[in-house]
């Protein structure tokens, strides 16, 4: 039943996640005039992820940022909900294990039982 509840909530997460790390980062663009010259800088997003164990760098437009931000929020629910799936599973092999040896022990003792007959 709990596996079967963390399958459709995982389902539920959809295909649109991503991994990595958001940053924003303030820039000044160059332009002559621009206020970010003297004030206020433009904010810049960026995307960073490990890709072959090197850090790649994307840039995020700001019409795509809540996007992504759902996207990593799906990502981070997703992982999490892998991590309490292998958790379930772990429990059951555990519990398999246990349940072998209990009925060798119990098939044991019917045997010893037996021969005192």
């Amino acid at each position: 039943a709990i596996r079967a509840h963390l399958l459709r909530q995982l389902h539920r997460t959809g295909p649109e996640l991503i991994a990595g790390s958001l940053a924003e980062i303030h820039v000044q663009c160059g332009r002559a005039g621009c206020h970010c010259a003297t004030g206020e800088k433009h904010a810049k997003h960026l995307l960073t992820t490990k890709i072959a164990g090197r850090t790649r760098t994307t840039y995020i437009p700001q019409d795509l940022l809540a996007d992504v931000q759902r996207w990593r929020e799906h990502y981070q629910q997703a992982k999490q909900l892998l991590k309490d799936l292998s958790d379930v599973n772990e429990a059951i092999l555990r519990g398999h294990g246990r349940r072998q040896r209990e009925e060798q022990q119990r098939a044991a003792g019917c045997q010893l039982v037996g021969d005192d007959a």
